[in-house]
């Protein structure tokens, strides 16, 4: 007879089984919670990822947008500093001003910002601009930047707020300088309007998403101009915004989450900066469910596969193993990715230290290392020598050949320097218009006059013709200075103030010269 448990039909080894049995089913559901749990884990990094990646672009965004605004602003400035100079040097005689006239077209037509350029008397009428007439009968004093030119004797450029131009109607932005007479009273203003559609087709070719927006404004708050357009709120003030108040203007830079925006609601990224020559402040401001889309798509489709992969554990393990091995491959991309923008922002940092037009370090470049060539003098008490390099009659070359052409002149004459540049550790610099400067670390006063003269001879044998030129050809006209800073001295102006006044007075003496500073500074 069966014992008892077979009468039950019930394996005699089933018991002992049980355990191992649940067991299993145990571990498939602790395996099933901790893939969900890391699923989990992972869609959590992800998403600090993205948000740290989203921050870093917008970083990187309002860093080119800052220096656009500001290299539109100072092109526009370089302008007026020229008119300026002319206005007072050579007055405001009517055969003068129709010289200025076609200079002021052709300065419009070189430079596609400007909308356009204008000069008035000290009572706002218009004394010449770079359209083909004058209208009758307008006048201009009641515009702000001329109130404020004529109760404020700054001699600097001002920035307004927007307003729309009488002579085509289009929103425009301002930038003004104040001129006087010989005996220093107000004479007038010389303005530059720049489209404010510029900017706005400019910030168009960025992916900001539907309700990323783009903000150039003022310090003050005054808004410049906004992408996407809405003409309602042209012209608005921000300074009492909390982002603006509490971000904006107690930093050059920053990237904060405005959770929602004071402005519209939308949780927001919004990174900034202001560029340090300007009164002027970028914004980018990303919203963020556009800059999380993607990795809610991917969080979702990630949950619902792992929740797949774990009912079907058993039969799916190959599967399984698949798609990990795609998810290695994703994070692999995401690292090369990550790779690449890292070397492309290295790449963008090189190309914002060099001057575009003749390959010489830039102004920014210049100034920051001549902090450190000044602060490693002082250690090492050593002297710390400037060159600065002014082009002889670079105006009139450029009246007569066209800018293009004086574009080409200096390509060659900074080739001239470079190539008249001995040691790794001096730099040559373009320091502003057809002025160059040349750093030279560990220098005297006397080797830096030798230096001065080579490079005097280079350009002098380039035999570039300059009708204008009492020589008939392109000359430059040097300032030398040396200095052995102090313990404590904090920074380097003497040094470019004595560069400065020896190069005004070669020109002065008669240009194509050297005049050095008479003796080593101690600053």
């Amino acid at each position: 007879m069966l014992p008892a448990q077979d009468q039950l039909g019930i394996a005699p080894n089933f018991a002992p089984r049980m355990p191992v049995i649940v067991a299993a089913k145990v571990f498939v559901v602790l395996v099933c919670l901790a893939l969900l749990a890391l699923d989990a884990c992972r869609s959590w990094d992800a998403y600090n990822i993205k948000l740290h990646e989203n921050e870093v672009n917008a970083s990187n965004l309002v860093r080119s947008l800052a220096q656009h605004a500001e290299d539109v602003f100072i092109q526009a400035d370089t302008v007026l500093v020229s008119l300026t100079e002319r206005l007072e040097n050579d007055g405001i005689e009517p055969a003068r001003l129709r010289r200025l006239g076609t200079l002021m077209q052709a300065h419009v037509k070189e430079l596609p910002q400007l909308h356009g350029l204008f000069i008035y008397d000290d009572n706002g009428s218009w004394l010449a601009n770079s359209l083909h007439l004058i209208p009758n009968k307008v006048n201009n004093s009641d515009r702000f930047y001329f109130r404020y030119h004529r109760n404020h004797e700054d001699r600097g450029p001002y920035i307004g707020a927007p307003i729309v131009s009488r002579s085509t109607g289009e929103w425009i932005l301002t930038m003004s300088r104040r001129f006087n007479r010989p005996d220093g009273s107000f004479g007038g203003v010389v303005l530059a309007t720049i489209h404010m559609d510029y900017f706005v087709r400019f910030y168009q070719t960025f992916g900001i998403g539907k309700q990323g927006i783009i903000i150039l404004a003022l310090n003050d708050g005054t808004q410049l101009a906004q992408y996407p357009f809405v003409e309602e709120q042209v012209g608005r003030n921000l300074k009492d915004s909390p982002p603006f108040s509490q971000q904006l203007l107690h930093s050059l830079q920053g990237t904060y989450a405005n959770n929602p925006s004071s402005l519209d609601g939308i949780d927001r990224i919004t990174s900034y900066r202001r560029p340090e020559r300007l009164p002027l402040v970028a914004a980018v401001s990303l919203a963020r469910h556009e800059v999380l889309a993607s990795w809610w798509r991917d969080a979702w489709q990630s949950f619902v596969m792992v929740a797949v992969l774990a009912l079907l554990l058993g039969a799916m393990g190959l599967r399984l193993a698949y798609h990990i091995s795609l998810h290695i491959e994703a994070e692999q991309k995401l690292l090369e990715v990550r790779d690449d923008l890292q070397g492309l922002n290295r790449q963008l940092e090189s190309i914002a230290m060099q001057d575009g037009l003749t390959g010489l370090a830039n102004r920014r470049q210049f100034d920051t290392m001549l902090l450190n060539e000044f602060n490693r003098a002082m250690r090492n008490q050593h002297s710390l020598a400037l060159v600065m390099i002014d082009v002889d009659l670079f105006k009139q070359y450029n009246d007569v050949y066209g800018h293009p052409a004086g574009d080409e002149c200096l390509r060659l004459i900074a080739h001239s320097i470079l190539a008249c540049q001995k040691r790794p550790g001096d730099l040559a610099a373009r320091y502003g218009g057809e002025e160059i400067a040349v750093l030279l670390p560990d220098t005297d006063l006397e080797g830096a006059h030798l230096v001065a003269e080579s490079i005097r001879l280079a350009i002098s044998g380039l035999a570039i013709i300059n009708p204008r030129s009492p020589n008939g050809i392109i000359t430059v006209s040097c300032g030398v200075a040396a200095i052995v800073p102090e313990k404590g001295a904090s920074i380097p102006m003497d040094l470019l103030m004595a560069a400065d006044r020896a190069l005004y007075r070669a020109k002065s003496m008669g240009r194509n010269q050297i005049v050095s500073a008479p003796e080593v500074l101690a600053a």
